[in-house]
């Protein structure tokens, strides 16, 4: 007669354990000199140069803000200031910056300029 227990008596074996700790193990340990192989291997003198662009202005450490609540209103005031007032764009070519308001006004008063008639085209 056969004993149905509906359930395996057979325990897992140690055997089959410890060969899979030992594998996985030895496969770690391959991993790690593998990198330490890839890393012995790079030379700081092959590293590429650091660039020389705004190299002056870079600073040891993280480039934080140190006051965020009192750099925005000046960095907003600069900006109201430089779009309300006068000032040369570029002084070589005659350019010059006019207030936003003053610019509106113009272009109400005397319109879009156009191209053609400032190229005398048709």
């Amino acid at each position: 007669m056969s004993e149905a227990s509906g359930f395996e008596r057979k325990d897992v074996s140690a055997r089959h354990v410890v060969l899979a700790l030992v594998g996985l193990f030895l496969l770690v340990a391959m991993f790690f000199g593998i990198v330490a192989l890839i890393v012995s291997g790079i030379s700081p003198e092959e590293a590429p140069p650091p660039s020389q662009f705004g190299a002056e202005n870079l600073r040891a450490g993280p480039r934080l803000e140190v006051n965020p609540a009192g750099d925005q209103p000046r960095a907003e005031e600069a900006i109201r200031a430089r779009l309300q007032g006068y000032g040369w764009a570029d002084r070589n070519t005659g350019r010059a910056r006019i207030p936003i308001e003053r610019a509106m006004e113009i272009i109400a008063t005397q319109g879009w300029p156009d191209r053609d008639r400032r190229e005398g085209g048709p």
